[in-house]
């Protein structure tokens, strides 16, 4: 069947930025394999690539990656193997640049500042389920099939959000009352 997972990756942004920026902490576990919902890679000094077992995640979505490049430049990647579907995309500055996929029959290329991508296009020989794999991991070091061995992958857990001071929380047991007295 394959992988189906999305990944982005954030360049020049520290891990603290990010951790915030996302809303997760290490859990202190490594791990060889993508096996957990969350979790981080550093191929190289310049990125910090936070892989997703779901594809659908939000921080996937295309209003969240347009936040993101508030902080750096943003790669973003889905994969799906089962359906041979791949697809790369490139945000910077609060801008979407350009979007490359492969569909499951042909390459398409889109966005105002393609030429990245058309230019990487007319050096590869085969188009296919590849190519933005392998454009992905030209720009930032990262594939999600390779090994980073064992400190490669770090396991992250997602941190509820909280849009209130703690002072403004109810205690649980206030809000037991509460929904009682609602109830009756």
């Amino acid at each position: 069947m394959g992988y189906n997972l999305g990944w982005l990756a954030l360049k020049n942004v520290s891990e603290e930025t990010i951790n915030k920026l996302l809303s997760i902490e290490p859990t202190g576990s490594e791990i060889e394999f993508l096996d957990a919902d969350i979790i981080r890679c550093n191929p190289n000094n310049d990125w910090q690539v936070l892989i997703f077992s779901n594809p659908e995640h939000p921080c996937l979505h295309f209003d969240s990656l347009l936040t993101f490049s508030t902080f750096g430049e943003v790669i973003s990647a889905l994969v799906y193997e089962g359906s041979m579907m791949s697809q790369v995309s490139k945000f910077k500055s609060k801008k979407y640049l350009w979007m490359c996929e492969w569909d499951g029959q042909s390459i398409h290329c889109h966005g105002d500042a393609k030429e990245e991508v058309l230019a990487f296009l007319e050096k590869e020989e085969e188009h296919d389920f590849e190519l933005p794999i392998i454009l992905a991991k030209s720009l930032v070091g990262y594939q999600h099939d390779c090994s980073y061995g064992v400190d490669g992958y770090r396991v992250m857990d997602q941190i509820p959000l909280i849009s209130k001071p703690a002072s403004q929380i109810i205690p649980k047991q206030k809000f037991v009352s509460i929904y009682s007295k609602q109830r009756r």
